[in-house]
């Protein structure tokens, strides 16, 4: 791990967003086929199971990426995150603000990753994303 534990984490989480909002068709690069993810729909209605795989997760984060009536997504990240070393080199990051799926409607987030290594890089082992409320402009 990088002695600038935090900037190395703020750069992958700006990077994932990024992606996620402009280039949605390569966020499976950020996962691998151990990767879990949990959208705080399925825990909360109880509907599903938590994703596993890149193409699972992508099918997953999909529902979120084609928001409906959402011409385009976007996500404000507030800075700093929050982010804890771990004892095996990955890192435990919380990023939170705002999602913005159309002009009038956005949703407060606050998601939680484990950021594994893997050959010097870091991937995403675990997510938990949670949509926390609507915001009405």
């Amino acid at each position: 791990m990088g002695e600038d534990y935090a900037s190395e984490a703020t750069q992958f989480i700006e990077s994932y967003y990024s992606t996620f909002d402009t280039n949605f068709k390569d966020i499976g690069s950020m996962y691998r086929e151990s990767s879990v993810l949990i959208y705080t729909e399925n825990r909360i209605d109880g509907s599903g199971d938590p994703a596993v795989g890149v193409r699972s997760i992508v099918q997953k984060l999909q529902d979120i990426q084609s928001w409906p009536g959402a011409a385009t997504v976007k996500h404000d990240v507030d800075l700093p995150i929050d982010v804890l070393p771990m004892a095996d080199g990955s890192l435990l990051v919380v990023a939170q603000g705002e999602f913005r799926p159309s002009g009038e409607l956005s949703l407060n987030f606050a998601d939680t990753f484990a950021l594994m290594q893997d050959g010097g890089a870091y991937y995403i082992g675990y997510a938990i994303i949670n949509m926390v409320d609507f915001i009405v402009d």
